[in-house]
This record gives structure tokens, sequence and C-alpha cells, in this order.
């Protein structure tokens, strides 16, 4: 038996014999459970003031370390801002609130022109692939915005051409 179990068994112990779970002493003194127990070299063992506690809540993650993007959706009552991570969409406490897609035109309404050969939308000067960012059905306590697709662009029949919705906003989280 290794050092970090006989330390783990005699906490235990102790606990037993003041009636006192082990789960629960560990969430009262704001301890992070392990999933596993960790074993230790003689020389590493931390007395309890240095084990490792949850992060304070006042405290700030860095976001330009974590995140790309910072997109803000207004559907035109409402606004919302997100980080964007890869092809996902966080709150600023890292819940993920939705995901960024490509733009593809499946029901083939819009012109060649605006797209490529997988039927992915074009940005119509830079020739980029337009996104279309999706908030997941469910998070209503986390902002107000109705769950759907929201684009930077969409097709106007009319004036056949892709024109701004005005709708989402990008910004590097680095700004």
């Amino acid at each position: 038996m290794e050092i970090g179990e006989k330390i783990y068994e005699h906490v235990q112990q102790v606990l037993k014999s003041r009636n006192i779970k082990l789960t629960d002493w560990l969430i009262e003194k704001d301890i992070i459970i392990p999933d596993g127990i960790t074993t230790y070299d003689i020389d590493e063992i931390k007395p309890l003031g240095h084990l490792e506690t949850r992060q304070s809540k006042n405290i700030q993650p860095i976001y330009n370390k974590v995140f790309q993007n910072k997109v803000t959706i207004n559907d035109g009552i409402y606004d919302c801002t997100f980080y964007q991570k890869g092809n996902k969409l966080y709150n600023k406490a890292g819940v993920e609130l939705g995901c960024v897609e490509e733009m593809v035109d499946k029901k083939s309404i819009m012109p060649k022109t605006f797209k490529n050969s997988y039927n992915i939308v074009l940005h119509p000067e830079s020739g980029d692939i337009l996104k279309q960012y999706i908030v997941y059905p469910g998070f209503g306590f986390y902002h107000s915005l109705p769950p759907k697709k929201y684009k930077l662009y969409k097709y106007d029949f009319e004036l056949d051409r892709l024109i701004p919705t005005n709708l989402v906003t990008i910004n590097s989280v680095n700004n």
C-alpha cells in the first residue's frame, strides 16, 4: 500500500468516527474531489492547507487566451454577447450556448455565383466562407435570444445579391 492510499484511509477512518461522509467533508471544505486516489512520493506530500481548491467566482478567466472571437447577436429586440472557441459559442462562464457552422444553400435557391461547388455560401467581396451562428434552445436563463440560426448575410431575391443582416457582429477578443 502506497503512502497516498494510507493517508486516504486514515482520513476516511477519522471522518467515519465522527459520522461525516468524505464527499460531504470535501464539498464543505470546497476541495475538488479527484476521480481517483492520487499517490505521492513521501517528499511530495503537501499539508492540507495547500490542497487545490475550487476557483473563486470573482476571478475572471483571461479571455484572449481561451476564446478567439467575441460574437454579438442582436435580433432587433434582444442582444447577447457570446465567445467563440473553434466552432462553439460560450458565455463568459464557459457554458456552451451555441455553435458555428458554414452557411450552406441546401435548397439551392441562390445563383451559383454566390457559392462554391459544395453549395457553401461565399462572402460577396472577399470570397471567404460565410458562417451562421446557431443559438441552442433551452438556455433562455442565460440570454433572451430566440433559438435559431443568425447569419451575417442573406440572399435578397429582388436585388439578386447577398445583403448584410446586421444581426451578427464579430470582434477579435484580443482588441
